[in-house]
């Protein structure tokens, strides 16, 4: 499928009908929603009974985050060491005391296993380890305050547990490669390939903390688990998992269950969701690229892009999605504020049940059933650009409300359009079906090109809103070179 190309100038954006904008019947049942699959050509939602009501009387639900922990510790960073105890394995090794220990060898059946002592910081280098336990994990962390896995520059390090094996201890039931029961941190330049047999890949019980590395994970279910949290920092972290690529899944405490990406490359390929959170994802850098459930063409439903029981919350870095099911997926608000976010989706670009709010950044949903689906969505910033194949662009209940920024659809389905504008204007069109990858355009009076939006499939509705969208101007509509309409707004909210 084509990339859309949305292009905006600073001059306003307007579609129209093939001879007019027709109003909107907002007052038959609605149908439910069902995803569909790109060799299946989309059947147009019928429109459903909505309750608009002013946006600033909807009950947006936020997250208060200032109570969560989203730094890291200068220990978390800095991989350097001074005094240290070698080791060269040549069997199954237990650390019970505090310090630095630099490792190297190989181990064709055994483990490391720390027991230390929970005021205990230890900090494993690892110096070159190939290490396979077909017994239970390869590394244990039964007790700790705190451990750091170093990877030395320039080393290239491999962990592995059984396919089949059953390991507890003191009720745990000990089921990755990896497995931590203290705060678990990975830093340094080398390399670390973990194969989680049996389940998990690396799973920690409190906090799991990757700052650097070039980190590979194979997984029969889920590859990066930490319970309290996960957050990544930096590094190359490339994820295969049979079940869900990362998960923090904290559900007793309201601070903690949460997601967090300021830095770094991850890229996740998962057969369930890529990324899961209890409570919070939050990216603020790095890039972050998700194919989930087989991906966008897949003809089964199987994974989203992205989940969080609370809010999701982009404010920087670029996160790419192509997911079976949805794309984006909340149980509360989006918010993106910043960065770029490339999606492709099965279902949903972006559900939330409360409210989608984007202020910045830049929004591609690529491909889509319904583009953005919430109570209530409020556009003031940002650009952003949505193809929606069968579903609706803005699929909302309560309030569609623009102040600023700038947001292009094309779609197929029944269109509402936005309910309320202040600052700017904002049009819904309907129109004869236009033809597929031929590029639409908006041109103002003077002849300038200030929209261009391209859809992979043909399509008959738009929503069109930018900041010089006002009162009495006078746009024209294009597919390719030919001429469609030409409009001369008569309001600020046209349909």
């Amino acid at each position: 499928m084509k990339k859309i190309a949305l292009i905006l100038a600073l001059a306003l954006s307007v579609l129209l009908v093939f001879g007019a904008c027709g109003d909107v019947p907002l007052d038959t049942p609605d149908t439910p929603d069902t995803p569909t699959t790109p060799d299946t050509p989309t059947v147009p939602e019928e429109p459903k009974e909505l309750n608009v009501i002013p946006f600033a009387n909807v009950d947006v639900a936020f997250t208060n985050t200032t109570t969560m922990d989203f730094t890291y510790s200068s220990r978390d960073k800095n991989a350097a060491y001074s005094s240290y105890v070698a080791v060269n394995l040549s069997e199954s090794i237990t650390i019970n005391r505090a310090g630095t220990y630099v490792i190297a060898g190989t181990l064709e059946n055994g483990k490391i296993t720390v027991d230390a002592g929970n005021t205990s910081k230890v900090q494993l280098v690892l110096a070159g380890v190939n290490i396979k336990n077909n017994d239970g994990p390869a590394i244990y962390i039964k007790e700790a305050d705190k451990v750091h896995i170093t990877l030395k520059d320039g080393t290239e390090n491999f962990v592995a547990d059984g396919a089949s094996y059953v390991a507890t201890d003191n009720g745990s039931t000990l089921d990755a490669a990896i497995f931590s029961k203290a705060d678990l941190a990975i830093n340094g330049t080398g390399s670390l390939t973990v194969n989680g047999n049996l389940k998990h890949g690396i799973v920690s019980k409190d906090d799991l903390v990757i700052a650097n590395g070039n980190i590979k994970v194979v997984s029969q279910k889920v590859a990066l688990n930490g319970k309290d949290c996960v957050k990544i920092g930096g590094g190359t972290i490339t994820i295969e998992a049979g079940s869900d690529g990362i998960r923090s899944d904290n559900a007793e405490d309201a601070n903690r269950g949460f997601v967090y990406i300021s830095n770094g490359n991850v890229k996740i390929t998962a057969a369930s969701d890529g990324i899961q959170a209890q409570t919070v994802l939050k990216v603020d850098g790095g890039t972050v690229d998700v194919n989930a459930g087989g991906s966008s063409a897949s003809a089964t439903v199987l994974g989203k892009g992205v989940v969080a029981e609370r809010d999701i919350i982009i404010s920087g870095g670029k996160v790419t999605v192509d997911s079976s099911d949805d794309a984006l997926s909340t149980n509360t608000t989006a918010n993106i504020s910043g960065g770029e976010v490339i999606l492709k989706a099965g279902d949903d670009g972006i559900r939330a049940e409360s409210a989608i709010l984007i202020s910045g950044g830049t929004v591609n949903v690529e491909k889509s059933y319904a583009g953005l689906k919430a109570a209530a969505i409020h556009v003031s910033g940002g650009t952003t650009g949505v193809i929606a194949l069968g579903g609706i662009a803005l699929d909302y209940t309560s309030a569609a409300y623009v102040t600023g920024g700038v947001l292009v659809s094309l779609g197929k389905g029944t269109e509402y359009g936005f309910s309320e504008a202040e600052n700017q204007g904002a049009i819904l069109c309907t129109f004869a079906e236009q033809k597929e990858n031929t590029p639409f355009e908006v041109v103002d009076s003077t002849g300038k090109t200030v929209a261009t939006l391209t859809s992979p499939r043909g399509y008959t509705t738009a929503v069109v809103t930018a900041p010089e969208l006002k009162n009495g101007g006078t746009y024209t509509l294009k597919s390719g070179n030919a001429k469609i309409t030409e409009i001369t707004m008569t309001s600020d909210l046209h349909k």
